[in-house]
Order: C-alpha cells, then sequence, then structure tokens
C-alpha cells in the first residue's frame, strides 16, 4: 500500500488486481510500486490472490461440502475478500471507501470484469478500469459448473492416481507444491458460472444490464499478439487449416479478415488476430455492453511503441502500458527493460496517470490541461487513441474487430 495522504484529507483509493494467466503473478512486483500514482492523489493497494488450481479447482466432492453447493472460483472470492477489507479499513489511511476504484492488467482485468459481474462484490468499488482483458467471450469467460468439474475431476485423478479413487481427506494431504505442479493443460485457471458467485455468464450478465452500473476505463494496445502468437514458424498451409478447424462457417469470413499468401503474411495474420479475439474485441465489447447500465464507458487504443532494443518485432506490445499508468519508467513487467525513455514518454505517463486519477476521483478521466476524452458511444465509436500524440479517432480496426463479433454471437448462440 501507498499514501501520500493525510488522515483527515480522504482520497480516493485504486485497488490493483495483477495480471498472470491466473497462474503466475504476484502483487509486490517492482512494475506496479504505487509511489508515484498515490503522490498524484489517491491510495494505491496492491492485492494478492490464489492462483491456478489453488484458485479454481471445481470438483464435485468440494461442491457437496460447501452450504452453497459449489466450490472453484476462489480466486474471485479472494479478491471480494480485499475488497471488503479495503472498505473497512482503508480510511484509517488517509483514503475515501466511497471512492474506490478496481483496476487490473490482462488476467487482472478479467477479474475487474468478474468483479463487475458477481452479486457478492457489490457496493465494494465506484469505479473499474479494465487494461487488456476481459470475461466476455474468449479466454476470460467463466464456465458452466458441470464443465469445470470434470476438469477437476481430471485434474484430482492426475495427482491421485487413476486407481486411487478420490475423497477430500487423500486430496487434502496432496501438497500445494504438488497441485501446482501439475501439468497445465489439466488446469483451467478461469471461473465458473456456480449459481452463487456467478449466477450466470459475465456476457449474459452484462447484456442484462445486472452487472455493477459504475463507470469503466477499458482499453487494450495495437501489437497485443506480438507476446503470445510469435513463437514458432507458421506457414501458410498451416495457418489456412488452423483457420478452418477453428472457425468452421467462419473460415473463409477469417480468411478474408486476415489474408496470407505467404509464411510471413501468415505469421501476421496470426499475432494480429490472437490481439484482436482476446484482447480488442474483448474491451470494445466491454464499452458497448455498458450501454445497458446508466453508467459510461471510456475506450482507448495503446499504440506508442515503448523504446526497446527489439521494438520493431514487440511493437506496442501486451503490458506495455503499464510503466505509463503507474509512472514507473526504469522498471519493467517484461524481459524487455533495456529503455531508453525520453520526454515523449513522460509526457504520456503523465496524461495517462493524470486520466486514471482523475477517473478514480470523480468516475470521469477529463481534466484541466488533459485531452478531452469522450464517453465511449456504439454509433460514433470514439477511442483515445494513445501513441506519440493523443488524439480521439473513431474506427479503430473496426472491420478486424467485426469479425469476432460476428463469430462470438454465433458461440453465444450455441451455448444458449
Amino acid at each position: 500500500m501507498w499514501t501520500a495522504a493525510a488522515p483527515d484529507d480522504p482520497v480516493p483509493v485504486m485497488v490493483w488486481i495483477h495480471g498472470g494467466a491466473h497462474v503466475v503473478g504476484n502483487g509486490a512486483e517492482v512494475a506496479y510500486d504505487g509511489t508515484a500514482l498515490a503522490r498524484r492523489g489517491v491510495v494505491l493497494v496492491t492485492i494478492n490472490y490464489r492462483l491456478g488450481a489453488l484458485g479454481f479447482l471445481a470438483h464435485p466432492l468440494l461442491s457437496v461440502e460447501s452450504e452453497y453447493g459449489v466450490s472453484g472460483n476462489y480466486a474471485i472470492l479472494d479478491q471480494i475478500a480485499a475488497l471488503e477489507w479495503v472498505r473497512g479499513n482503508i480510511a484509517a489511511f488517509g483514503s475515501d471507501p466511497e471512492r474506490v476504484t478496481i483496476f487490473g492488467e490482462s488476467a487482472g482485468a478479467q477479474s475487474v470484469s468478474h468483479l463487475m459481474a458477481t452479486p457478492l462484490a457489490r457496493g465494494l468499488f465506484h469505479r473499474a478500469i479494465g487494461e487488456s482483458g476481459g470475461g466476455f467471450g474468449s479466454a476470460g469467460k467463466a464456465h458452466p459448473k458441470i464443465e469445470t468439474e470434470t476438469v477437476g475431476e481430471r485434474l484430482v485423478e492426475a495427482l491421485l492416481g487413476p486407481d486411487q479413487g478420490s475423497s477430500l481427506a487423500a486430496m487434502r494431504v496432496v501438497s500445494s507444491d504438488e497441485v501446482l505442479g501439475v501439468e497445465p493443460l489439466l488446469v483451467r485457471a478461469q471461473a465458473n458460472v456456480d449459481g452463487w458467485v456467478f449466477p450466470d455468464t459475465v456476457y449474459n450478465t452484462f447484456a442484462a444490464g445486472n452487472q455493477q452500473n459504475v463507470p469503466v476505463i477499458v482499453g487494450s494496445n495495437a501489437d497485443e499478439g506480438t507476446m503470445f502468437g510469435n513463437r514458432g514458424v507458421v506457414t501458410v498451409a498451416d495457418y489456412h487449416e488452423a483457420a478452418r478447424r477453428e472457425y468452421g462457417e467462419f473460415a473463409d469470413a477469417f480468411l478474408a479478415t486476415y489474408p496470407a499468401e505467404n509464411d510471413e503474411q501468415a505469421q501476421a495474420g496470426r499475432m494480429n488476430s490472437f490481439a484482436d479475439a482476446f484482447f480488442g474485441w474483448e474491451m470494445r465489447a466491454w464499452a458497448r455492453m455498458m450501454e445497458t447500465v446508466p453508467s459510461f464507458s471510456y475506450l482507448y487504443f495503446f499504440s506508442r511503441v515503448p523504446p526497446v532494443s527489439d521494438a520493431d518485432t514487440y511493437g506496442a506490445y501486451h503490458t506495455a502500458e503499464i510503466p505509463y499508468v503507474f509512472g514507473n519508467f526504469g522498471v519493467s513487467v517484461s524481459p524487455h527493460a533495456d529503455r531508453d525513455w525520453d520526454e515523449t514518454d513522460r509526457d504520456l505517463s503523465d496524461i495517462l496517470s493524470s486520466h486514471w486519477v482523475n477517473f478514480a476521483a470523480t468516475g470521469n478521466p477529463n481534466g484541466a490541461g488533459l485531452p478531452e476524452w469522450p464517453a465511449f458511444d456504439h454509433e460514433s465509436d470514439q477511442t483515445l487513441v494513445i501513441d506519440d500524440t493523443i488524439d480521439v479517432r473513431g474506427g479503430i480496426r473496426t472491420a478486424r474487430l467485426d469479425f469476432f463479433e460476428d463469430y462470438y454471437a454465433s458461440e453465444q448462440k450455441k451455448s444458449r
């Protein structure tokens, strides 16, 4: 926790939820140092929560012993417990418990969307910021309870052996290191629709206007896919085959949106489509779905390429905005720490930090001397574009995101 506030002058509190695919990371990473943000007039709190199977393991035997008949979602319950602590104690540190902003990146942003959807977190926060991650249609979505319990049974079988049977006693003898050491493919570190923490999926909750009615800032980075999709050689033949396998009846539309006639274009298509599917579409969908409640949303697109030696390869990569938001130049959330920050970076950081702090204070990111950031509107599709300069534009990657709008709409129909 970081604070520069006096107890008699309460300021907003910002609660940071770290990323890491819900399997790695912690709130004490140096990139999340809150000194600079606190100096701008907030109390900054970072939290931890259970990860991997410890945070999300659902199993029929665990559900039976629960008074609610559920299991899993422990990571989300940890986050709720942290917010309850903030509500009860933050005034002693100079902050206003009626002005709590939750914000996070990647899996932390997914968690923000989940906290907006769960009724257990109602009243615990008053604004929300999601950076590059949501729970609406791709990797971060909540899965059906029976499906996650089946995954849990497979994990327990891998731990105990197929001939050992399973009991809560046998499961609890297993060490946490053994649980966390299970083959990652057997672990689904994601929320489940259990009827208690989550009465419905995040998508359906927002579509019905049942999410927490608080203003949001959401956005993504231009080159989110470079940290994920730049692995291994992709041939154009493999690319086309993967498109047919993944998108089925939408494959032709996918290949028209992300065309590839050679291996280089196939690699670019994989990275660009990954960025749009898991980040760009998620954040635009989040902004759009806030139209089901009175609170405003503000959409951004971060395309400033940080000064790293391999900038041509990574561009405005996943996590690139974090040092700008926190004002923490000289530290890094990624392996690419060899940076030569310049005045453009510092000016952009000053603007972003100010927008974030203004939002925490009032629910509106705008303020004197800052670029005007209009509230998001579906028709105008206006987005704050953060590059070497900052301006407002409409229609950022519209055709690409519209492909995933159609694809995920079809997937939603199949799941009903």
